[in-house]
């Protein structure tokens, strides 16, 4: 339970679980970074290392997976956005009270499967790599026994967290995004089938959420179900302590317990073994802040501390009696803040198991925060360690509550601010110190909470910078841009304008698209001006039956892959929409075809033919097939728009009349 060794491996797909649909993450720390190469890419079911300079075959597989998955991470409004793919959502949340937003919780759904995870873990390189750390994984699958009040629970914290972005913006974008995330998970856990409760001998287990007005150790009062606790264990490592203070932490944990007789309470700290010497992590003040009336003893946590000893991060509590046993783990520290007892009181999410404690589970729970020598307070050193999870930087003021980016020739940034929440002096800048817009600009113009401003670029931003004056000091926050649709983003550059003779190679390959895609880039350099190795005159490759009957079998293996490709059920209309006009897609083939028309590599009319081969292929395609997950509606709204677009390419090509009647004829049949 307390091991981060093989937590990345949580985020592998498990056996027919079916495609990734969605994944939705909170986290206090995160690396956009670490997260995009080692989280997703497993999640996704991409092959390969990203690595630091990822292969072409790499981001072909990784734009492919990311356009057919709604992806979204709720990070605390301290955290900075950096670079990262725009096709994935990061939303930034917050407490007005002071506190953080600092649960670790994460939801993977595939077509067949979700599992959530919840623990101690940020999404950094250290929570996975380097720290010790506490994780239950919950999975809920079509006979599972975990009941399914458990998995909506999960949902509706995530759906808490979320309600904590600023509330001007309407549900579209990545609001809209998360919203059908949450929905689809929540109609695949309620398909399940599972059992709504749990008997009432079997071990019982329950999501507790903390934050402002949810003390989280009173949401533990009576799952000691055989009497009351008369024992507890704490395992933190961080703890407020300060001299000549109680712990309000360890009363209100005390507070569980029986009120007479014999009490007890372990707290088990992390411990640094020097030559002569032990380094305790934690403040020396906590010997004097616990409660009087329990007998108390410290206990050193027993470690491998190897070469490089490893942080302890890991948060759990642990109470019981001879007969009942409970366990918490989860993202809340032994702190008031992590315990939900002061007004800044930080967002939190635990698991509480509860069990018998002669069963499996009990006896698992007994030994969830591992004992070893006692410590004697007087004979050791305490030195307090830094907590990550305390954030030095400034949030973005509340006053600038989000900003959309539309793709374009010059990309359109809709922003959104709240007057009242404004700094009086600020400016907004580009990664590359571009101004975008300044106080005095936005007051010119009226202090409107809603405005549109255009780059001199049409690469998006990641973020913007976030520059404002508080006296004489000046304060800098990136605030994180996201895109309003994600499949109207320009494939990369390597994707762009393929010649439509490659298109028609890579759809009729066996190989996966972005395995024949890479392939063909690779043999034929950026894909401009692709010819059919390995006979370079037209006349030479189409003067005989033979060359013509293999030309003829090749665009119908690419049609017959299209229509394949196109009839895999998507996830959402995005999904959709990119699989239709993306590089790969039915629009590309179409415009390909077009400025193809007199190319070397086609005899003359050929591009009209296989335009009209196309329409016929949509029209042979099972759409509701297609629209299995979200309906066929919506995927008759975008074929409408495809066939609106092929008309548009079919009637302005210059073709025999007869052709072009075929071409419309074709269209037709789609329509019809």
């Amino acid at each position: 339970m307390i091991d981060s060794k093989r937590l990345l491996d949580t985020w592998l797909a498990p056996e027919d679980a079916g495609p990734p649909v969605a994944c939705v993450a909170t986290s206090f720390a995160f690396e956009p970074d670490f997260f995009e190469g080692q989280c997703l890419p497993r999640f996704l079911g991409i092959n390969g290392v990203r690595g630091e300079t990822p292969g072409l075959e790499y981001v072909l597989e990784e734009e492919e997976r990311l356009a057919e998955v709604r992806v979204s991470v709720l990070v605390d409004r301290t955290q900075n956005s950096e670079n990262r793919n725009l096709r994935w959502d990061l939303i930034p949340v917050g407490l007005r009270t002071g506190g953080l937003v600092h649960a670790k919780v994460t939801i993977l759904a595939w077509e067949r499967y979700v599992r959530v995870l919840v623990g101690s873990a940020n999404l950094t390189r250290a929570g996975f790599r380097s720290q010790i750390e506490a994780c239950v994984v919950l999975d809920a699958f079509a006979g599972s026994e975990l009941p399914e009040g458990l998995f909506l629970d999960s949902i509706d914290a995530i759906e808490r967290i979320a309600s904590l972005r600023p509330t001007e913006v309407a549900d579209v974008g990545p609001a809209g995004r998360l919203t059908a995330s949450l929905n689809q998970v929540r109609t695949l856990v309620t398909g399940f089938g599972l059992q709504e409760e749990r008997k009432a001998s079997a071990p019982r287990i329950e999501l507790v959420a903390g934050g402002p007005g949810r003390p989280v150790l009173q949401q533990l009062q009576g799952m000691c179900r055989s009497g009351v606790p008369r024992w507890a264990e704490v395992l933190s490592p961080y703890l407020d302590a300060v001299a000549d203070r109680p712990s309000p932490a360890a009363h209100a944990l005390v507070d569980l317990l029986a009120q007479t007789g014999d009490r007890g309470l372990e707290v088990v700290l992390p411990v640094e073994q020097l030559p002569g010497r032990t380094i305790v992590r934690a403040p020396k003040a906590i010997t004097q802040a616990l409660p009087r009336g329990v007998d108390v003893s410290f206990r050193m946590l027993p470690i491998d501390q190897g070469d490089e000893p490893r942080q302890v991060h890991a948060k759990a509590i642990v109470f019981g009696n001879q007969e009942w046993v409970v366990g918490m783990v989860g993202s809340s520290n032994f702190t008031a803040a992590g315990l939900g007892l002061v007004p800044n009181a930080h967002a939190e999410v635990n698991i509480v198991m509860s069990a018998s404690a002669s069963s499996p589970t009990g006896r698992a729970l007994l030994k969830l925060i591992p004992e070893g020598p006692e410590l004697k307070p007087d004979e050791v050193e305490w030195e307090v360690q830094e907590d990550e999870d305390e954030s030095a930087e400034l949030p973005v003021p509340w006053g600038f509550a989000e900003c959309l980016a539309e793709p374009g020739e010059r990309v359109k940034l809709r922003l959104w601010l709240r007057p009242e929440d404004l700094p009086s002096q600020w400016t907004l800048l580009t990664p590359a110190d571009v101004v975008v817009l300044d106080a005095d600009e936005w007051r010119g113009a009226g202090e409107p909470r809603e405005l549109t401003r255009k780059l001199e670029q049409n690469v998006i931003p990641a973020w913007l910078k976030v520059e404002w004056s508080k006296g004489k000091e000046i304060h800098v926050a990136e605030w994180a841009v996201n895109v309003l649709d994600p499949a109207l983003l320009a494939p990369p550059d390597e994707l762009r304008d393929l010649p439509a003779a490659l298109l028609i190679r890579v759809l009729a390959s066996s190989r996966p698209i972005h395995e024949a895609l890479a392939r063909e880039l690779e043999v034929t350099g950026d894909g401009n001006g692709a010819e059919l190795p390995p006979d370079l005159d037209p006349l030479k490759r189409y003067s005989s039956t033979g060359q013509l009957l293999k030309r003829a079998r090749e665009v119908s293996a690419a049609l017959e892959g299209l229509r394949r490709r196109l009839e895999q059920p998507v996830s959402s209309v995005a999904s959709l929409r990119w699989r239709l006009n993306g590089p790969v897609g039915p629009i590309a083939l179409a415009n390909a075809l077009v400025r193809d028309v007199k190319s070397d590599s086609f005899v003359p009319g050929e591009p009209s033919f296989i335009l009209a081969e196309l329409a016929l292929t949509l029209s042979r395609t099972d759409w509701e097939q297609t629209g299995r997950i979200i309906g066929v509606k919506p995927v008759r709204k975008e074929l409408r728009a495809v066939l609106k677009t092929l008309s548009k390419l079919g009637a302005g090509m210059e073709t025999e009349p007869g052709l072009r009647r075929y071409i419309k004829h074709a269209l037709e049949q789609v329509s019809a």
